[in-house]
């Protein structure tokens, strides 16, 4: 009876700090769950703050422009104006378009967790000079693994890819995902210096070429994609370029 009664006794108070236990982890969980949501709200509300300025310029230059053609015409000079509008005007209409026909590729995702922090990184590259390149062919509607952490990983490699492309005379970062029957394929290209340490260096915890506690990136997306069975990363270096293949199988 006793005996009884104390296995019920241990059956409810580890019953009770089981409950309790999952109760905490499902919090902790919320509680990083909103914390990613504030910092992705973070990003999407610099990335707005940037298209602004971004447009405030335009538009404060397109005003100059114009004004600029009024001394051509008032000495009635269109020879001038004609080379001042193809060789000024047009070259600003052009690089302008090409910004925006770039990121309209991004229309293809369907996520709008992934297309906010891709949209986000790639308007910060552009904002820092640095050429990029979109390929996304087709809809990309769904990827089979975590969204937290897919963003996690694309936002890890795309931060350094900018970063690694300060160091260059000439940035470019190609950004692609590809959707094949049986998974999804997520490739980042960027420069690299000749002298970039080798891969297995660039992945151990710690291990930075910008200073002390900037290396956890890599390594945390290591750990992330560790973690998935479907979830495979190919990194390579060649011809100065920096490559990184992810695949995510459905």
């Amino acid at each position: 009876m006793i005996i009884g009664f104390l296995f019920f006794s241990y059956f409810i108070i580890f019953g009770l700090i089981g409950y309790s236990f999952i109760t905490n982890a499902k919090k902790e969980l919320q509680i990083a769950n909103k914390k990613r949501q504030l910092a992705d709200l973070k990003e999407y509300t610099e990335t707005l703050e940037i298209l602004y300025n971004e447009t405030r310029k335009f538009r404060h230059d397109h005003i100059n422009v114009l004004t600029s053609m009024v001394g051509y015409m008032d000495k009635n000079d269109m020879q001038g104006l004609r080379r001042y509008f193809d060789n000024k005007i047009i070259p600003i209409g052009t690089s302008f378009e090409k910004k925006n026909f770039k990121l309209g590729l991004l229309q293809n995702i369907k996520i709008p967790e992934i297309k906010g922090v891709v949209s986000s990184k790639l308007i910060t590259a552009q904002h820092k000079e640095i050429n990029v390149f979109i390929d996304i062919m087709d809809p990309i509607e769904d990827i089979n693994i975590d969204i937290i952490d897919i963003c996690k990983i694309i936002g890890i490699i795309l931060d350094n890819a900018i970063e690694a492309s300060g160091d260059c005379e000439n940035p470019i970062i190609k950004f692609a995902i590809i959707n094949k029957k049986r998974s999804v394929i997520i490739i980042v290209i960027n420069q690299c210096l000749e002298n970039t340490p080798p891969i297995y260096k660039l992945f151990e915890k710690e291990f930075s070429t910008k200073g002390k506690n900037r290396g956890l990136g890599l390594n945390n997306l290591k750990e992330i994609i560790n973690s998935y069975s479907n979830v495979s990363l190919d990194t390579s270096i060649k011809d100065n370029e920096f490559i990184q293949n992810i695949e995510v199988l459905k």
